[in-house]
């Protein structure tokens, strides 16, 4: 019974370590009207416009997004309007992520 108690203990122990990782994973959804998108005028190549989704949804902290937005402005020149909205939303859905906030929406013009 003891040898049970203990396997017992140690499957809820790892069981709540896990579960304080997939916390910190945790991905915020955003439902706002807003156009946000790596526009094609502005990265008219497919594959780098990929890759960059790519890159940015991988990012787990705000400065690496900020380094993207650098690498972009220094390769492509200046963000257009929805594509700074795109990184901006990244940024918010990062922190709200460690916010654990699980949804951001807007509801008649409400956020």
């Amino acid at each position: 019974y003891s040898l049970y108690l203990k396997m017992l203990e140690d499957a809820i122990s790892k069981l709540s370590s896990n579960e304080e990782k997939l916390d910190c994973t945790l991905l915020t959804e955003i439902k706002l009207s807003v156009k946000a998108y790596i526009s094609s005028s502005y990265l008219p190549e497919d594959k780098i416009r990929l890759e960059i989704y790519r890159r940015l949804a991988n990012t787990k902290e705000v400065n690496e997004v900020y380094e993207i937005e650098e690498k972009l402005i220094d390769r492509f020149g200046k963000l257009d309007e929805n594509s700074l909205q795109f990184l901006s939303l990244t940024i918010i859905k990062i922190l709200a992520s460690k916010q654990k906030i699980k949804t951001i929406s807007n509801y008649n013009e409400n956020i």
